[in-house]
């Protein structure tokens, strides 16, 4: 059971994880518009980005929660809270500036 008092009773460490996590996707986003950039297609960089954003976060948790102390657990559930608000943002900085690239004809981007 999750205690949101107990949570917010360090503010300190919510500071800190927040930081890191955005840290962590400013990292994740630079290096795959790079890859994207270089390697793959807009559709695919598009892919690419939003596979290794979402998909890896649940195993990450299951890796936190059984190997680590309830801490590390606590600060990569609060991924889940930024997880699909970044990849909107990035989508809509992708749309407005084309970040991955030339746009295509795709209805991904319409």
């Amino acid at each position: 059971m999750l205690k949101a008092g107990m949570i917010f009773s360090y503010p300190e460490l919510v500071l800190q994880s927040l930081v890191s996590l955005v840290l962590w996707y400013c990292t994740i986003f630079v290096l795959c518009i790079s890859l994207g950039r270089i390697f793959f297609n807009r559709k695919d960089a598009m892919s690419l980005l939003l596979n290794v954003e979402l998909r890896n976060l649940p195993i990450a948790i299951c890796i936190a929660v059984t190997s680590f102390s309830p801490q590390t657990a606590t600060i990569v559930a609060l991924a889940f809270l930024f997880q699909q608000q970044f990849a909107i943002w990035f989508w809509k900085l992708d749309k407005r500036f084309g970040l991955l690239g030339p746009k295509c004809d795709s209805l991904f981007y319409h």
